[in-house]
């Protein structure tokens, strides 16, 4: 009797351990083997206006400069336009205060998420220039001015003519994608002098100057919005539209309605 009862003990042993054994292996193909999809976190992915209007008081003239160029030369895709300029442009585009190549490059991949194929290689203020005006000291990675160069009265090879944006027209977002649209007018940035505002048609509005360029760069308000209650259709239409990617607010593309 002890025999059979020391018999059917083990086999118990042996059953709840083979039950162990095999609860533990299904975990275990649960957890490694089986994959399982990611919950969309579309709070970190949608944008909102409020992010989009941000980013556009922030882009700088150089952007805008960039922008029109892109709608004067007929191309259709912003980046491969982008991509396409001379090494120089796309320094512009993306250096700030520290002169960082590494921070240019950085830069580039927020705002259009790509680094736009730039290179760490001398800066020169015009293309056809002989010699650099800053030159890139690959020691500490930043761009150092050239003091052996003079000054230049050029806006660069991107050339003067940028965007105000006056009155927000519409919105709308699909998905992690907004889309915004503004009523304003092309700007003409001059080195002396008021700045130049016209629309599509070219016609020039210096009457909307007021003389003093703390405000808004110079537009009187009262008679712009005068202006734009009278002919709102001969503003120029913009239209921007964002993705947000790896958390930045990232420009896909620009267009003139």
């Amino acid at each position: 009797m002890e025999n059979m009862k020391e018999k059917n003990n083990t086999w118990l042993i042996v059953l709840l351990v083979l039950i162990i054994l095999g609860l533990a292996g299904y975990i275990c193909y649960d957890k490694l083997m089986v994959k399982k999809p990611i919950p969309e976190k579309t709070s970190e992915s949608t944008i909102s206006i409020e992010e989009a209007k941000k980013m556009l008081d922030n882009i700088q003239d150089v952007d805008g400069r960039a922008l029109y160029s892109y709608y004067k030369s007929g191309k259709k895709d912003l980046v491969n336009y982008l991509t396409s300029l001379d090494n120089s442009r796309k320094l512009e585009l993306g250096i700030d205060e520290t002169r960082s190549f590494s921070k240019i490059k950085s830069n580039l991949l927020k705002k259009y998420n790509s680094d736009l194929g730039v290179e760490a290689k001398d800066y020169y203020w015009i293309s056809t220039d002989q010699t650099p005006t800053f030159i890139y000291n690959k020691e500490n990675d930043t761009y150092e001015w050239n003091p052996e160069i003079g000054g230049s009265d050029a806006i660069s090879d991107l050339g003067g003519y940028t965007y105000y944006l006056y009155k927000l027209k519409d919105s709308s977002s699909e998905g992690n994608t907004l889309v915004v649209e503004y009523y304003g007018l092309w700007k003409e940035i001059s080195e002396v002098g008021p700045f130049a505002y016209f629309n599509n048609q070219f016609e020039y509005h210096l009457d909307l100057y007021d003389g003093e360029e703390e405000l808004d760069g110079g537009l009187d308000a009262s008679k712009l919005e005068k202006y734009f209650k009278e002919s709102k259709d001969s503003f120029v239409q913009f239209k921007f539209t964002f993705s947000k990617i790896n958390n930045n607010i990232v420009l896909k593309d620009f267009k003139v309605l």
